[in-house]
């Protein structure tokens, strides 16, 4: 009786389930920090400006549940290492993003007409809700900037490799009076050592900003063969957990310039020729 509840149980395809564990991972050779490095600045060192065009979309948040809808065709300009410009315009108004070497801003005019401003010099005093979009932090999304091969130096890259996801993790580090913080994190591509994720950090560990690059493409060099010329990401996903605040941008057209541009004209603070109802000088807020 027993062999034959044996066999009926099989046939009934009764059966205790696999242990087996059959990952779609990688798992062979991998590069050391260095190798890591050299190669992704090999592309980001032939990046020194950047124009680009392309679909813009957001959702911008204040914090509080509130939100105001925007979408529009836009241009991005950028030179190293903190020129950048994002201009979403259409007949009902725009969004702006800026940074230069002294401030940075946010305008939009649909609905809100505010604009509001900060200085690089007082970044320590920001209390990030009072902005509903950093474009600071935007920067860093690009993932084009030079890493530095002193890693020693602050802040200290960490390098780990991902088998699950197929990528290295880099992680920057700096010290505090009491501890070690972790302010960005960025995955690279095995094959390609292209970013992927980017993640910044405040200093107890929370995301400030969340980043997904996807859809790579080529970047139209001057003086470089085209064999040469860079890659950097056609698709952004942006979102701004602190104030919900959510971004998608599709390029559709980059090149290392046009017309000129971007040129030291570019990256201009609008100041009070914003043209809002509303200017919020970040710097300048109350303690919270």
């Amino acid at each position: 009786m027993l062999v034959v509840g044996c066999v009926l149980l099989v046939a009934l395809g009764c059966r205790a389930p696999s242990r087996a564990y059959n990952p779609k991972a990688y798992f062979g050779p991998t590069e050391p920090l260095a190798t890591v490095v050299q190669k992704i600045n090999a592309n980001n060192q032939k990046i020194k400006t950047l124009y680009a065009s392309g679909d813009f979309d957001a959702d911008i948040g204040d914090g509080k549940g509130n939100s105001t809808y925007f979408n529009a065709r836009a241009r991005m300009l950028y030179r190293k290492p903190q020129g950048f410009r994002l201009v979403a315009r259409k007949e009902i108004g725009n969004v702006d993003l800026g940074s230069n070497d002294k401030n940075y801003w946010l305008i939009v005019k649909p609905k809100i007409s505010t604009m509001w401003w900060g200085s690089y010099a007082s970044l320590d005093r920001l209390h990030r809700p009072d902005i509903p979009i950093r474009p600071d932090l935007v920067i860093d999304v690009l993932g084009v900037n030079d890493i530095d091969t002193n890693f020693k130096q602050q802040p200290v890259p960490v390098m780990v490799f991902n088998n699950d996801a197929d990528c290295y993790m880099i992680r920057w580090q700096v010290t505090a009076p009491d501890r070690w913080i972790a302010i960005k994190e960025v995955w690279y591509d095995r094959k390609k050592l292209l970013p992927t994720h980017v993640l910044l950090f405040d200093e107890n560990g929370r995301i400030v900003l969340s980043a997904y690059l996807s859809d790579f493409k080529r970047v139209k060099t001057e003086d470089v063969p085209e064999a040469q010329w860079p890659e950097v990401a056609s698709q952004y996903k942006l979102f701004f957990p602190d104030t919900q605040s959510r971004i998608t941008l599709k390029l559709d057209e980059l090149a290392s310039s046009q017309g000129g541009a971007p040129n030291e004209y570019s990256f201009q603070f609008p100041g009070d020729k914003a043209g809002v109802d509303k200017i919020i000088s970040v710097d300048e807020q109350p303690a919270h």
